[in-house]
């Protein structure tokens, strides 16, 4: 999605079906988190009968007594539930509950629709781009060369990092 798939890419109208079919964890709240990002930004009915039913599941799951109120805790097999607990659980709902305050939609409006909270959904995938400054460190266009200090070893190392050279700027047409 995020690197230009169009939204009738099989692969990705298949995915979608796929998360829809499954729909959401009553206690996996990793997947959840992940598979509401991917259900978000494809927008349409799929979506908005998972973010019927998350929401839902999410707001009666929410504690409402002592000092626990307001936060979320499962006893599933999410792998977080072990090392980090309630701070992990409270987090991942709350991040998927503000979903669709966090991201302009992908793909943008569809006939007609007018996206979440009767706003126009924008679209990034037709945003503009122009080439982001080149690094004086750039390799190539795809990998940058940093030398920092190893704050243990004091020892200076090289790291190869990846260049983002292209950023949404006003005007113009991706390329």
């Amino acid at each position: 999605m995020h690197l230009g798939w169009k939204r009738d890419r099989p692969a990705l109208t298949e995915g979608v079906a796929y998360l829809s079919d499954i729909g959401p964890s009553p206690d996996r709240m990793y997947y959840n988190y992940f598979a509401t990002q991917v259900m978000r930004h494809y927008e349409g009915d799929r979506w908005k009968e998972w973010n019927r039913r998350l929401r839902d599941d999410l707001v009666s799951a929410q504690a409402r007594t002592g000092h626990e109120a307001g936060s979320w805790y499962f006893d599933g097999g999410d792998y977080g539930r072990v090392r980090a607990g309630r701070l992990y659980f409270t987090s991942l709902a709350a991040l998927i509950l503000e979903s669709y305050y966090r991201y302009l939609s992908v793909y943008g409006p569809r006939d007609g629709d007018t996206g979440d909270a009767g706003r126009p959904a924008g679209s990034v995938i037709d945003a503009p781009v122009e080439p982001w400054p080149s690094s004086p460190n750039a390799v190539n266009d795809f990998e940058t060369r940093e030398t920092v200090t190893n704050a243990r070893s004091r020892s200076r190392e090289t790291l190869s990092l990846p260049t983002f050279h292209r950023r949404p700027c006003a005007g113009g047409k991706n390329d």
